[in-house]
């Protein structure tokens, strides 16, 4: 088949598909499109602001909606320096845009991966830990909203070699709850 036969058959095929959507359909089908696309975007890797001592990234819990109640992200850090490391974990709600008040519809935990609630973690020089961030969104949210929230890991001992990384969250509102 010639290049010219080709580019006439989707012409074709595309013509008839524009008669046969309607303009609400396809303004359904872009929006569904863009959603799929940032649901892919959001749920890849997402690196933090790594230090001279720690390398920080994260993912989210896999197969879980935006509207679910309850959402874990895995946070994955990794001791770059010559020696081992107690860490200082935390995490804290902060303004998703500045000059935006900060948003409290959900509650945080920091959680090692059998459940146990975490504020340090001990890392050997060139090791790798994970622990658990979850996010349980608040009862009855009024409106959608974004959370952000920063898990800072620093070093205990050292002013520098402090390494975080920013989570961004839609709240969907309650009634959009499973």
């Amino acid at each position: 088949m010639s290049i010219i036969q080709s580019l006439t058959m989707i012409y074709k095929t595309r013509t008839s598909l524009n008669s046969f959507v309607s303009p609400k359909m396809r303004q359904s089908l872009m929006l569904l499109s863009f959603l799929i696309f940032t649901g892919i975007f959001y749920g890849q890797n997402n690196e933090g602001q790594s230090s001279s001592v720690l390398q920080v990234e994260y993912t989210k819990q896999p197969d879980v909606t935006i509207t679910a109640k309850q959402i874990d992200y895995f946070v994955k850090v990794k001791n770059i320096s010559s020696s081992s490391k107690l860490i200082d974990v935390s995490a804290s709600r902060i303004s998703c845009d500045e000059g935006v008040s900060i948003s409290d519809d959900v509650e945080l935990k920091l959680l090692t991966a059998q459940g146990a609630v975490v504020s340090k973690i001990d890392i050997a020089s060139g090791s790798e830990s994970s622990f658990i961030l979850r996010t349980v969104k608040k009862e009855n949210i009024k409106s959608s909203s974004w959370s952000c929230i920063e898990v800072v890991l620093k070093p205990q001992g050292l002013s520098a070699g402090t390494a975080s990384v920013i989570i961004r969250q839609l709240n969907p509102n309650a009634s959009n709850f499973k």
